[in-house]
């Protein structure tokens, strides 16, 4: 077995993730229809410095294997079956030779 099809067997929990698609007549935020994806989650809590300076906790990284979602700052991303989506704390999509490999997302 390959080192893509262990990373593959790793994933599996599932996160779902949705993608903000705009604002509504209130300027609040609207989401579109979530997506359900295979993903790594390791729950560690380390502090780390946000980007205006501030220090946050981070309660896990989330490894989301997908070569071609991407994430941004305003969505909203779901892990286990919660109803209240976990603060995105740094988003980084990394790639390999070939593209985008995977999404990293540290929650808060």
């Amino acid at each position: 077995m390959g080192l893509e099809a262990d990373w593959l067997m790793m994933g599996s929990t599932t996160i779902r993730l949705a993608r903000a698609s705009g604002f509504d007549g209130y300027g609040q935020p609207t989401y579109a229809t979530e997506q359900t994806l295979p993903a790594i989650v390791q729950v560690n809590r380390r502090a780390i410095t946000g980007n205006d300076g501030r220090v946050e906790q981070t309660v896990a990284d989330v490894f989301i294997l997908s070569t071609s979602v991407r994430v941004h700052p305003e969505d909203r991303l779901y892990v286990t079956d919660s109803t209240t989506p976990n603060r995105l704390l740094a988003i980084d999509h990394v790639d390999d030779e070939q593209g985008q490999h995977h999404v990293e997302v540290t929650l808060g």
